[in-house]
């Protein structure tokens, strides 16, 4: 890993944590504190992705959907994850989910047909 990308990391990490420290003064019902937080969440999952820090990126998408279940991004990058992995029914269940609050993303839709294929055909991972 380069130092760029330790910066990288430090930074959304370090934004993560300024996040959680102003929802904690404004309360947890702050809408807009608790979407930022969950974007910077997806955000630096999508770092670990990029580092093929699979659970790692796993670990941030589930954060995001935590703060925000109607984050269709996060349940789409998590599905695309699990299917790296060969976690073919969770990569299912993230993508019927993302589809499911905006049935007009066009890649989930394409992923999901993928995912299913695979689940059909009985491929397993590495295959």
């Amino acid at each position: 890993m380069s130092g760029n990308n330790l910066v990288c990391e430090a930074e959304l990490t370090d934004k993560i944590l300024k996040l959680k420290q102003g929802l904690a003064s404004v309360g947890a019902s702050n809408f807009k504190h608790t979407k930022d937080l969950s974007r910077a969440f997806n955000d630096r999952g999508f770092y670990h992705y990029q580092m093929v820090d699979f659970y790692l990126a796993i670990q941030d998408y589930s954060e995001a959907i935590a703060l925000d279940p109607n984050f269709e991004i996060a349940f789409y990058n998590r599905g695309l994850v699990r299917y790296r992995l060969g976690f073919y029914s969770g990569s299912r269940d993230d993508l019927d989910k993302c589809l499911l609050i905006n049935p007009q993303f066009i890649e989930a839709g394409l992923a999901l047909t993928q995912v299913l294929e695979d689940i059909k055909e009985g491929r397993t991972f590495g295959q």
